[in-house]
């Protein structure tokens, strides 16, 4: 059998694919793929992940540093995954794009009642107290709850957040060292644990269980709050897609395992949210499968159809999205720019058709290298205390300035691209979300894994409604304050008969013994007061109404005698 030799052709090719050197006069084209070793820069380290970014402020404009190149044309954008892109290193300009303005929906909000009712209206309420009295129905039990009681109920949970006791029976508890006041007049504890026993969204015996939605218990909370979240206040040009974590320790198909988040177990969510924190849409990770779009060709991964769901009623406005290293990725991004979509973020160098940049060695701090495609994506590597790369579909190569400061106080300005300034700027809308979610929210264990998702989306309404408060007028007001003008209107709604009830009578003192039998040199009787009921004759279930008390116990006592229960109530 003969050899067969290349032919001329076949030889040219093969040396069109193979990789040239890289100069700031050549085209490139790549798609090498480093390994974990050849890697300079993995998702773990904090300078590129979407878990730890680091913040700069100080920050001002330079003038934009030109680099010498060689331009290629093409015509469209190209959205596939597979094709080979050609990288070239030339100074593009920034992307000045207007972008288009929301009109504002809401009208005036005279208090913090209001701005949380624009969410959890009426239509919300009474599907709420309807599915509620359903289930007591189902079970068995008198269905009786009325829509006043269910708003008292969010308002106790709410009073719960900001005033925590041990259990939720101490809520109910005598005594001035624990109880809160507000919470035993506005629903008793037997009725607030049937709301909570019974507390229901959607009706059990209408679910398809061959076609199960994870979600069917909560889906019209998560469809109206959804709708509420988008219409109430116009998405802000700057935006930033994360997730947050609703934490849950039980068991449940849809927990999440983060080993390197704060919470490590609980309910996944994805977030598009402006600098604010407001956030303007939400998926609850549900599989795989939940968090894909119908889209044109193959699906470009997880990753990217979770910004393609947030991001679907965007197109056309030209937004600016910021997002983490997590998304990130070369076919997204042309994806964005194809829907008139501006987005930046932190990328994975092992991201597939990542360009060749220079090594970290021939960087020093402050300098940065980039390539660029036709299409108008550019990557940079930018050298701060460690390598950062960044992607852009709108950034040119504009250079600026940060502001570092050292542990010894120090302050140094160093150079970085646009890019740069920019990300760090837009990048925590959700995790300002996250935080103030977080910061006097409903912390309960729940036996039922569908209530934590419910209280993170009663959270997460009030998060947007304070935000919406303040917009409207009230900049000055905090959390802490909003959260109680809230708790303390919705209990306002209660129905509860001001009357006390009558007390059971107890098996000991109501005064501790630590106080009644301490410093035996201060209780001394004290007459001529009004009269009260003998504590040593209660318990006895004899009735007697001296008019002597304890100096130091303040409690009445019968000391005369027929009866020194002075001296028993003592020892």
């Amino acid at each position: 059998m003969t050899r067969r030799y290349l032919t001329k052709e076949e030889i040219a090719s093969l040396l069109e694919e193979i990789e040239s050197d890289f100069s700031s006069n050549t085209d490139i084209e790549s798609d090498h793929e480093p390994t974990k070793n050849s890697a300079v820069f993995s998702h773990d380290q904090a300078a590129s992940s979407d878990d730890d970014e680091q913040f700069v402020i100080q920050i001002t404009s330079e003038e934009n540093a030109t680099d010498s190149c060689i331009s290629t044309s093409q015509d469209e954008p190209n959205l596939s995954r597979n094709v080979r892109r050609k990288w070239r290193k030339k100074a593009e300009k920034a992307s000045n794009i207007e972008f288009i303005d929301y009109k504002e929906n809401y009208k005036d909000i005279l208090s913090p009642l209001d701005s949380f009712l624009l969410f959890f209206d009426d239509d919300l309420l009474n599907k709420i107290n309807y599915e509620t009295n359903l289930k007591c129905s189902q079970a068995g039990k008198a269905a009786d709850i009325s829509v006043d009681e269910i708003k008292t109920f969010l308002g106790i949970n709410i009073v719960m957040g900001y005033n925590r006791c041990p259990t939720i029976n101490s809520y109910w508890m005598t005594g001035d060292d624990i109880g809160v006041q507000c919470i035993k007049e506005a629903m008793s504890r037997d009725r607030f644990y049937k709301i909570l026993h019974h507390l229901h969204l959607n009706d059990n015996s209408k679910m398809n269980r061959s076609k199960a939605d994870k979600l069917y218990k909560v889906r019209p909370l998560l469809k109206i709050l959804k709708q509420k979240f988008e219409v109430m206040r116009g998405p802000q040009e700057h935006l930033s897609v994360g997730k947050l974590i609703i934490k849950f320790k039980g068991r449940s198909s849809l927990k999440q395992y983060n080993p390197l988040k704060p919470i490590k177990r609980g309910y996944k969510v994805w977030c598009l949210a402006d600098d604010e924190g407001y956030v303007y849409d939400f998926d609850i990770y549900a599989g795989k499968s939940t968090s894909q779009i119908p889209c044109r060709g193959a699906s470009l991964g997880l990753e990217a159809d979770v910004v393609l769901k947030l991001t679907e009623k965007l197109h056309g406005k030209n937004h600016k999205v910021f997002l983490g290293n997590f998304f990130s990725s070369i076919p997204l991004l042309e994806t964005m720019k194809a829907n008139k979509i501006q987005a930046c973020g932190t990328i994975r160098t092992n991201r597939k058709d990542f360009p060749h940049l220079e090594s970290d060695k021939k960087l020093t701090r402050g300098k940065y290298d980039y390539r660029s495609t036709t299409d108008g994506i550019t990557v940079f590597k930018w050298m701060d205390s460690k390598a950062v790369h960044l992607i852009s579909n709108f950034h040119g190569t504009e250079n600026s300035t940060v502001s570092h400061k050292l542990k010894n106080g120090q302050k140094i300005i160093v150079k970085c691209p646009l890019a740069i300034k920019d990300y760090n700027e837009h990048m925590g809308g959700v995790e300002r979300h996250d935080q103030l979610r977080q910061l006097y929210g409903i912390k309960r264990k729940n036996i039922k894994w569908w209530h934590c998702i419910f209280f993170g989306l009663l959270d997460m309404a009030i998060v947007n409604s304070f935000i919406l408060y303040r917009d409207a007028g009230h900049p000055t007001i905090d959390l802490l304050d909003y959260r109680r003008e809230l708790g303390t209107g919705l209990l306002t709604f209660s129905t509860k008969p001001k009357t006390s009830c009558k007390r059971r009578r107890k098996s000991d003192f109501s005064t501790p013994a630590s106080v009644r039998l301490s410093n035996v040199g201060v209780h001394w009787p004290q007459f001529n007061v009004s009269r009260g009921r003998c504590q040593v004759c209660s318990k006895k279930g004899e009735e007697a109404r001296p008019a002597v008390e304890c100096e130091h116990c303040k409690v009445h006592l019968c000391c005369n005698s027929a009866r020194n229960c002075f001296k028993e109530f003592h020892q």
